[in-house]
């Protein structure tokens, strides 16, 4: 009887993953660890933002196991599409700006008045960056191998274009928007409404590249073969 081995990919995910997971789970259970200011991250609502973001980083592990595994290609896209598209939007940011903070050697650098020692923002910020590389090649995989042939280039880019900026738009408004209405430590600054209105327009956004793309590969798998087309493709993400 064989044995089922980890994907590569889910072992790097989870690799990548646990210093983030390691720091919010001291947190959680009270650890003042990297902590400078003693009034930093005490209340209710703080302890709930670091859970919740610890469910997330759990979750993108859960997501690169099933981009990553042959059974994945047989999950609905409704399952598969919305979690990758929230990634998306909360760690392309992070990529870009680790790019830049590294060649400057300003990823450790903070100032008089943060309450986190640099080497948090250091360990929290390359395990993000680490973490949107692992999903990016198993995206991409899959996406290659479960809709290959049938975005040309051109609508492709546009696809992706769209699924980048919409998340982007939508993701951190949304987290811009919780940081104002939680009583938090954390302060975006700005009206909550403009965050609302970010929020609004990334869905939109979405839903149009969405009903673009699944326009697109309905034409497409119909256009090759109607018995061959694949149960889980955005076009039957409204049914069962």
């Amino acid at each position: 009887m064989s044995r089922s081995r980890l994907s590569p990919l889910v072992v790097a995910a989870v690799v990548v993953t646990t210093p983030y997971a390691l720091l919010k789970l001291s947190w959680l259970a009270g650890g003042r660890v990297g902590i400078v200011q003693d009034d930093f991250g005490g209340g209710l609502a703080m302890w709930g933002l670091n859970a919740a973001t610890l469910a997330m980083d759990l979750t993108l592990v859960a997501l690169v196991a099933a981009l990553s595994g042959e059974r994945g290609r047989r999950l609905p896209a409704w399952i598969v599409l919305p979690p990758a598209w929230v990634a998306t939007g909360l760690l392309l940011p992070v990529v870009v700006a680790v790019t830049v903070a590294l060649p400057q050697g300003t990823l450790t650098a903070t100032d008089a008045d943060s309450p986190l020692r640099g080497w948090v923002f250091a360990t929290v910020y390359s395990s993000l960056a680490a973490q949107a590389v692992v999903l990016a090649v198993a995206f991409v995989a899959h996406v290659r191998s479960r809709w290959a042939g049938h975005w040309s280039r051109l609508s492709g880019t546009a696809i992706v274009a769209t699924w980048c900026g919409s998340s982007i738009i939508a993701s951190w408004s949304a987290y811009a928007l919780v940081l104002t209405v939680l009583p938090v430590d954390l302060e975006p600054g700005g009206p909550a409404a403009t965050y609302a209105v970010g929020l609004v327009g990334g869905l939109v956004l979405a839903v149009l590249g969405m009903r673009i793309a699944d326009h697109r590969l309905r034409s497409a798998v119909n256009h090759d073969d109607p018995r061959r087309s694949d149960p889980g493709a955005p076009r039957r993400l409204g049914t069962r």
